[in-house]
C-alpha cells in the first residue's frame, strides 16, 4: 500500500486533501486489483478513481489558473493524458471486454497509477509550491516542466 508523506504536500490545503484521498482510491483500486473480486466491484472502484481524479483535476487547474501559474498549460496536459489512459482502461477492460481481465493486468495498472501519481505529485505538481496558495509578493517561480522525452509514465 502506498503512504502519503508530507514532502509530497504543495502548500495548497484543498489539493494536499485531494492528493491524500487520491492516495487512498489508488489504495482501494491496488487491494481490489489483489484481491481478484468480481468484474463489477474493480470496474466501480476504477470509475471511482476516475471521478475523483476528474474533480481534482478541474480544481487544481481552476485554483493554478486564479493563482496565474505559468505552466498551468503544460500541467493540463498531464492531467489529459491520465484521464485518456484510465478511460482506454475501463473501455478495454471492462466496457467492451476486448481482453481479459487477470492479475498481471491489474498488477501492471496498478504499478502504472501509483508511479504516474508518484512522478506526477512530487514533480509537476511540487513546482506549484510556492505559487498557489501564497500572496503575489510571496511568489516563487517555478522550474520548467521537463521535456516530453524526459517525462516517466505517460503512454
Amino acid at each position: 500500500m502506498f503512504t502519503w508523506r508530507p514532502e509530497m504536500s504543495v502548500g495548497h490545503p484543498d489539493i494536499d486533501r485531494d492528493h491524500r484521498h487520491l492516495v487512498e482510491l489508488l489504495n482501494a483500486f491496488e487491494g481490489a486489483a489483489g484481491r481478484e473480486p468480481s468484474q463489477a466491484v474493480l470496474h466501480d472502484t476504477l470509475l471511482k478513481l476516475q471521478d475523483y481524479a476528474i474533480d481534482h483535476f478541474g480544481r487544481e487547474e481552476a485554483i493554478q489558473r486564479e493563482a496565474g501559474y505559468p505552466f498551468l498549460v503544460e500541467h493540463k496536459h498531464e492531467h489529459d493524458a491520465l484521464v485518456e489512459r484510465l478511460t482506454d482502461f475501463a473501455k478495454t477492460y471492462f466496457i467492451s471486454r476486448r481482453r481479459p481481465v487477470d492479475r498481471a493486468v491489474l498488477t501492471e495498472f496498478a504499478a502504472f497509477l501509483r508511479e504516474w501519481f508518484v512522478v506526477h505529485t512530487m514533480g509537476a505538481d511540487l513546482r506549484m509550491k510556492g505559487w498557489v496558495g501564497v500572496k503575489p509578493a510571496e511568489r516563487v517561480s517555478p522550474s520548467p516542466p521537463a521535456a516530453p522525452a524526459a517525462r516517466r509514465g505517460g503512454r
